[in-house]
C-alpha cells in the first residue's frame, strides 16, 4: 500500500502545478469580481481615520441626461481640501491613445485591439455637469475627477495623470495621492459646506432612485397585462 503521506505529497504538488498553470487566469477572477470592493475599501477607510464623509452609488440627474439614463457616479468622498467624484474602472491588457480623444484602444493578451471609451473624458465631464448641478465653481477647483483602475491593467505614463483636476490611476496609488493632495495650499471646505452638499447629493440621488424605481414597476406591470 502507498503511504497516506506519499498520496498527500502527490495531491498538494499537483494542486500547485494546477494553480500556477492557471495562475494569470484565477487571479483575473478575483481582481474582476473584487476590485470595486478595493476601492470601496481604500475610500472607506481614508473616510473613516480622517473623519471624511463617503458617498456611494449616487443616482442623478444632471445637465443634459435623458429622462431614462441619470449619471451614474460609483463614488464621492467630501475630503478636508477637495471633493473626490470617483469612477471605477477595470479592463484586462494594455490600455493605449490620447485622453482628449473620445475613444482609447485596449489591446487583450491575444493582441487584439479594440476601441473603448474614454473613461477618464467621460468622468471630467461628468464633473463638470455635477458643478453645474450643484452651483459650484469652476473655478473654484473644488471638485476633482477621479478615474480608479485595477493594479494590473498595463498603463503607459503618457496616459496615467495626476493633475489638480483629473487623476486617472491604480488603486495601489489612491489612498497616498488624495494624503498628497490634502496637503495642498488651499483653504478647507467649510463644513457646512460639505454638510450642504451631502444632503444635495443624497436628496436627489434617492428622488431618481425612486423615480426609477417606479418607473420599472410601471413597465413591468404594462408587460404583464
Amino acid at each position: 500500500m502507498i503511504p497516506a503521506l506519499v498520496i498527500t505529497a502527490f495531491v498538494l504538488i499537483f494542486l500547485f502545478l494546477l494553480v500556477g498553470f492557471f495562475y494569470g487566469e484565477i487571479r483575473d477572477f478575483f481582481e474582476k469580481h473584487y476590485y470595486k470592493r478595493k476601492v470601496y475599501k481604500v475610500l472607506h477607510y481614508y473616510a473613516e481615520e480622517n473623519d471624511q464623509l463617503l458617498i456611494n452609488n449616487v443616482v442623478i440627474y444632471l445637465p443634459g441626461d435623458d429622462e431614462n439614463h441619470p449619471t451614474k457616479i460609483d463614488h464621492v468622498l467630501l475630503a478636508d481640501k477637495y471633493v473626490y467624484v470617483v469612477d471605477d474602472y477595470y479592463a484586462k491588457g494594455g490600455l493605449y491613445g490620447n485622453l482628449s480623444d473620445p475613444y482609447l484602444f485596449l489591446k487583450n493578451y491575444k493582441g487584439k485591439i479594440i476601441k473603448v471609451p474614454n473613461a477618464v473624458s467621460q468622468n471630467f465631464h461628468k464633473v463638470m455637469s455635477l458643478e453645474e448641478a450643484l452651483s459650484v465653481n469652476y473655478s473654484d477647483k473644488l471638485l476633482v475627477s477621479v478615474v480608479v483602475f485595477n493594479n494590473s491593467l498595463i498603463v503607459p505614463k503618457g496616459i496615467a495623470r495626476k493633475n489638480q483636476e483629473s487623476w486617472f490611476l491604480p488603486v495601489k496609488d489612491l489612498e497616498k495621492t488624495i494624503k498628497t493632495a490634502e496637503k495642498d495650499d488651499v483653504p478647507p471646505i467649510h463644513h457646512d459646506k460639505s454638510e450642504k452638499l451631502v444632503h444635495m447629493l443624497l436628496d436627489r440621488s434617492n428622488k431618481t432612485k425612486e423615480l426609477i424605481g417606479k418607473s420599472t414597476k410601471s413597465n413591468k406591470n404594462k408587460i404583464e397585462e
